[in-house]
């Protein structure tokens, strides 16, 4: 089983550059949503990997950014605090930086990501529904993976451990690794939204901490 560290966000205040005073009052930290307001987000993931492939000495170092854009408009309020958000994330950038024998490389996904999401005064996503027309599914190409042979470097485009990693029986666990490293997960992981606010009332130097899936 494996298990993914948890990100730890702290609280700081600041009021009008002065230090809150010693017995200040634990406060509950809520979102607070507007109708049609419009909200824009840019997101940059950087991964650096060390990859010794089998019967070499020397780590093949291997660099990936992945960056985006996506924007959120306040659809509707709930009774509850929470809003019906919408979201759009056009296209995701990948860069695979130079090595000794390749050029750097600049690749862009359309992927047109197009939701209606639901989510709560603390900050987490509890519904999404994916307003784009359904796609038929496709049919694995033969060396995909898809058929448990080939090149398993579709699951995510440029990171690409070196060989002696892809023929161990753990590369699928390894590359979702790499996929979660690099924040391309679904909207519902809540990435894009984090932090996850607390449920219990919070003072200045209260931390909290969130897993995510």
């Amino acid at each position: 089983m494996l298990s993914f560290a948890a990100a730890s966000f702290a609280l700081i205040a600041f009021q009008q550059a002065k230090p809150a005073a010693p017995d200040a009052k634990p406060v509950t930290l809520n979102r607070v949503f507007a109708k049609g307001e419009k909200l824009e987000y840019s997101v940059n993931s950087n991964l650096h990997v060390e990859d010794r492939p089998y019967g070499l000495d020397t780590f093949i170092p291997e660099d990936q950014t992945l960056s985006y854009r996506f924007s959120t408009e306040v659809k509707d309020l709930k009774n509850d605090g929470g809003a019906i958000l919408h979201y759009l994330r056009p296209s995701m950038t990948e860069v695979d930086a130079a090595t000794f024998d390749t050029p750097a490389k600049t690749t862009v996904d359309k992927i047109n990501m197009n939701f209606d999401l639901t989510v709560s005064p603390i900050n987490e996503i509890l519904d999404q529904k994916d307003l784009n027309p359904p796609k038929p599914p496709k049919k694995p190409a033969s060396g995909d993976g898809g058929d448990g042979g080939g090149d398993r470097r579709f699951w995510i485009r440029g990171a690409v451990p070196a060989q002696g990693i892809m023929s161990s029986p753990l590369a699928p666990y390894i590359m979702e690794l790499y996929r979660l490293s690099l924040n391309v997960g679904a909207v519902s992981s809540a990435l894009d939204f984090s932090p996850k606010l607390p449920f219990d009332d919070v003072k200045v130097g209260d931390t909290w901490q969130h897993t995510i899936s």
